[in-house]
């Protein structure tokens, strides 16, 4: 015999056995490649990720019901038997009635009443249910699903929150800011402050995804808790050459760093608020809603400053401009009213929303007693005593109609004087 079809013999043996041995290879191959799937079959759906149990939705009912043949109707039954405290009675109503007879309203109704009690796992599985259904997801869906994030106990909430937000481009679901805001809430809870940031720095600055006031509220509160956990675990102030050892004192040095660094990146944010609220009101965003001040932002933002004092005088200093933005401390300039040459850069916040603010029917108020407290309180530990009168008149002339200082605030700056009086000694 020879070489040829030797070769010829050698083929149809080899070629059969390479083929099998390639099919035994090949579940081997996506074994590998998906090997971070494993143990995930009792979870959910591998194409969509999510890494926590969704248990099946109920089906069966404790009493019989009536099962609606519309989806508006049915819309209808689900409310009232949930509203009723069997949540699981109206979602297997909804399990039972025909894919004709439902809607998506149905469904982002089911799914919002799993997110009101946490319920993130089972709202997930409802998500799954409606798209099975041939159902596509809505804003309204989404901002249900992230709401269901927030309140869940999950320790990946975070990490699917991100996931959801990145669906909806699948989906072709056009993101709106509720979206957004609800994004970073979850954030907010889970303490992920680098997520949060960069999804507040990707916001544009004018259009309909414009950040609000409750987004900087937000992204400031979960700054000021991490700042807060910095200070808290800082180590007692000491110098480097009174450290006992090397490491300690770059410990020491790399914390204080650390906290500075947190303050600042919340006087950034706190910079960019003011600037979008002073851009938005000359009108030079488009399409964009105006931006409000409320003292809940205020407040948290001289409470940082209050912290830092004892740090860095010079950062807690800083709690005076932030009053200047605000209301206003320019000596140049009388109560309510601006001087000819006067920037309009310059121009305090609640000058330029008193309209708005006045006439605003969201409950929201640009100072309150705390406000007033945290000011006269650091112009007292500042030694700044014409600041603090200077803030009261302002207040007393122009904001009266915001606040009604309250007893305390009156001690505060009756205090105050008094210490104007001694320092001349006049007392």
């Amino acid at each position: 015999m020879g070489p040829a079809p030797a070769f010829f013999f050698a083929s149809l043996f080899f070629t059969p056995l390479t083929r099998l041995l390639s099919q035994l290879m090949l579940p081997m191959n996506r074994l590998a490649r998906g090997s971070s799937m494993l143990g995930r079959r009792a979870y959910s759906q591998a194409k969509d990720g999510f890494s926590i149990k969704q248990r099946a939705l109920p089906t069966t009912t404790s009493i019989k019901y009536s099962i609606p043949q519309d989806p508006f109707l049915l819309a209808s039954k689900f409310r009232d038997v949930a509203r009723n405290g069997k949540l699981d009675d109206a979602v297997a109503i909804v399990m039972q009635t025909k894919t004709r007879d439902q809607s998506v309203v149905v469904w982002n109704l089911v799914i919002n009443e799993y997110a009101k009690i946490g319920r993130l796992g089972r709202a997930l599985r409802a998500f799954t249910e409606m798209r099975k259904r041939g159902f596509k997801p809505t804003p309204t869906t989404f901002t249900a699903l992230l709401k269901a994030c927030s309140l869940s106990d999950s320790a990946n909430r975070a990490q699917i929150a991100g996931e959801l937000f990145d669906m909806m481009d699948r989906y072709k679901v056009e993101p709106t800011l509720i979206n957004v805001n609800s994004l970073l809430m979850v954030y907010q809870r889970n303490e992920s402050v680098e997520p949060l940031l960069a999804c507040f720095n990707n916001l544009p600055t004018e259009g309909p995804l414009a950040p609000s006031l409750e987004t900087y509220t937000t992204v400031i509160s979960t700054l000021r808790r991490e700042f807060m956990r910095l200070l808290d675990g800082k180590q007692p102030a000491r110098s480097a050459k009174d450290a006992s050892t090397f490491v300690e004192a770059r410990r020491h040095a790399l914390n204080r760093q650390n906290l500075y660094r947190s303050f600042e990146a919340i006087m950034d944010v706190w910079t960019s608020f003011v600037e979008d609220v002073r851009h938005r009101q000359q009108g030079l965003a488009r399409d964009t809603e105006v931006l409000m001040v409320d003292a809940k932002i205020v407040n948290m933002v001289l409470k940082c400053c209050h912290s830092i004092y004892n740090e860095n005088r010079s950062l807690g200093r800083r709690g005076f401009k932030v009053v200047e933005d605000v209301y206003g401390l320019d000596k140049s300039l009388a109560p309510g009213k601006q001087g000819p040459d006067a920037k309009a850069d310059a121009t305090p916040l609640v000058d330029l929303l008193s309209e708005q603010l006045v006439n605003s029917d969201t409950g929201l108020t640009a100072i309150n007693t705390s406000t007033v407290d945290l000011v006269l309180t650091l112009c007292s530990r500042d030694g700044e005593v014409m600041k603090a009168i200077r803030f009261w008149r302002r207040l007393m002339l122009s904001h009266r109609d915001m606040v009604q200082p309250s007893k305390l605030n009156y001690a505060s700056y009756l205090n105050l004087l008094h210490l104007r009086l001694e320092k001349f000694a006049i007392l």
